[in-house]
């Protein structure tokens, strides 16, 4: 077996074992039969984005989480019922966010979601969750190198409980 192709093997292995641990989008589920995540309860939620970089045969792989569902608890609008801010925190200095960093697949998420933002030098991007419904939005994290501005991506869910 030659070098790319013992590469492309690892890798896969790799992704499709690291692609489990993420649950099933919308679940709330942490996978690998964990429970599914607490409701938040607070005016703020925070998820901590891991980043971890991987060399395999001199090419690095960007390995972004495992970021679990964030599930809203019901009746939680936020200070003054103003909506609960979301703050995505990056645990790895050499990447940032930029205003693509957290972004919603459904059009339906403008009637929810407000406020957005970067903050930290880049580190944290913040989002207001109204909350008044009971949707899960799926969404885009998007990561960007500080030194080659190259990207990586991954695509957890928040669940609003109304």
């Amino acid at each position: 077996m030659n070098k790319r192709t013992l590469f492309a093997v690892v890798l896969a292995g790799f992704v499709v074992a690291a692609c489990g641990t993420f649950g099933t989008p919308g679940s709330g589920g942490g996978g690998h039969g964990r429970p599914p995540p607490q409701p938040c309860n607070g005016n703020i939620c925070r998820l901590d984005v891991p980043v971890t970089v991987v060399t395999f045969i001199g090419h690095e792989q960007v390995v972004i989480g495992p970021v679990p569902d964030l599930v809203m608890a019901k009746g939680n609008h936020g200070l003054e019922g103003k909506g609960v801010s979301i703050l995505w925190h990056l645990k790895n200095s050499r990447y940032m966010f930029k205003d693509d960093g957290i972004a919603f697949y459904s059009d339906s998420s403008a009637s929810q979601f407000s406020g957005k933002g970067t903050g930290g030098d880049g580190a944290e991007f913040h989002w207001i969750d109204a909350n008044t419904d009971s949707n899960s939005y799926g969404y885009q994290i998007k990561i960007y190198d500080r030194q080659s501005g190259t990207w990586a991506t991954l695509d957890p869910t928040i669940i609003n409980q109304k």
